[in-house]
């Protein structure tokens, strides 16, 4: 467990993403992965202080955590999960989920984030965030399926940010 947002830790993701993908192609399911990079947050800790980069990060954690636990075409998403990547970047698996639905999710996270309150913490800060979406496709190797997720996270930043960018 990351000991700042509660979420999982990378090395947690990084062992469920794999038993989950293997269990996605040895089952012939759809599943998606995704990376979330919080935009220009090097600003937030430059302008506002480490404290209040620290409240973004537990933030962003939460919102994610709400909006994974909605129900998305009247389906509980349960198996889904996010973790703390590293630094501002975090991960999410999309278990059984095709890549449009991970989309979706994936867009209504970002909404969640911009619609994040921070006056309490940092008056006038406005968080957006950066997403790369990755459908397993013919992946059948989870390092792969981060690389290319990383690809896309990537065309969303050079695409102005704050936006999503999804693939197979």
């Amino acid at each position: 467990t990351d000991a700042l947002t509660g979420l999982a830790n990378r090395r947690s993701m990084a062992e469920r993403l794999t038993r989950e993908l293997d269990a996605a192609v040895s089952q012939n399911h759809p599943f998606c992965f995704a990376l979330l990079d919080i935009d220009h947050f090097k600003r937030v800790n430059d302008t506002y202080s480490h404290d209040a980069g620290d409240e973004a990060l537990c933030r962003v954690a939460e919102a994610m955590r709400q909006t994974l636990g909605q129900a998305f075409e009247g389906q509980w998403r349960g198996a889904d999960l996010c973790a703390r990547w590293g630094g501002e970047e975090f991960a999410l698996i999309f278990p059984n989920s095709t890549l449009q639905q991970a989309t979706e999710i994936c867009d209504t996270i970002r909404l969640a984030i911009m619609a994040i309150d921070c006056a309490d913490f940092a008056e006038g800060l406005k968080l957006s965030a950066s997403m790369g979406v990755c459908g397993r496709g013919s992946f059948n190797h989870h390092e792969k399926l981060v690389t290319q997720a990383d690809v896309y996270l990537y065309q969303a930043k050079t695409g102005g940010r704050n936006r999503v960018v999804a693939g197979e």
